[in-house]
């Protein structure tokens, strides 16, 4: 996160049967909360950085987000549409140069014909949201009643496992650097 100018962060090394709540959010009406930042996927491959950045434009104004190259997007994408900021992130050079160096760097070898998709959870004036780049909007999930998120996300997820059965996924937890 360094390479794109936010602080104060580190990354801490999650199939889903959602389909259905979102064709009943969808047919009720109504609409992506405006105070949850969101945009669709439109580069390949990509939907941990989408994760990423979701989760980072979510933590604006509790995360030092810097002066780099994602703060700069940041500020521009805030004023456009759900399909104007994903357009925009896909043009920009600068974060792309940094998400490429940064996957090259990985210390493990990457496992052939292994595909994972990537989401996040934020809460926004304390409901829980699931954020997935290649869903339609971001998906409420219910109040917190003040629940951390780890804990609130993680009821959720536990949950989804349950549905999904025989799953195989990973979770990142974004926590306060020392």
């Amino acid at each position: 996160m360094n390479k794109i100018g936010v602080r104060g962060v580190e990354c801490v090394d999650g199939e889903r049967p959602l389909q259905a709540a979102y064709d009943a959010v969808l047919a009720s009406g109504a609409k992506a909360p405006e105070n949850v930042f969101f945009m669709k996927q439109k580069i390949g491959n990509a939907c941990g950085t989408f994760a990423l950045f979701h989760s980072l434009a979510n933590l604006e104004g509790i995360v030092d987000l810097g002066n780099g190259s994602f703060s700069n997007w940041l500020k521009e994408a805030k004023g456009l549409s759900t399909e104007e900021r994903s357009d925009l992130l896909l043009h920009d050079t600068q974060l792309a140069t940094a998400h490429e160096e940064t996957a090259l760097e990985g210390e493990t070898e990457e496992p052939t014909n292994v595909e994972h998709h990537f989401i996040c959870y934020v809460i926004k004036d304390g409901i829980l949201y699931e954020i997935d780049s290649c869903a339609p909007f971001p998906l409420s999930l219910g109040e917190t009643s003040g629940e951390p998120l780890l804990s609130a996300a993680g009821k959720h997820v536990k949950k989804l496992m349950e549905q999904v059965g025989d799953a195989s996924f990973s979770a990142m937890a974004l926590v306060k650097s020392a």
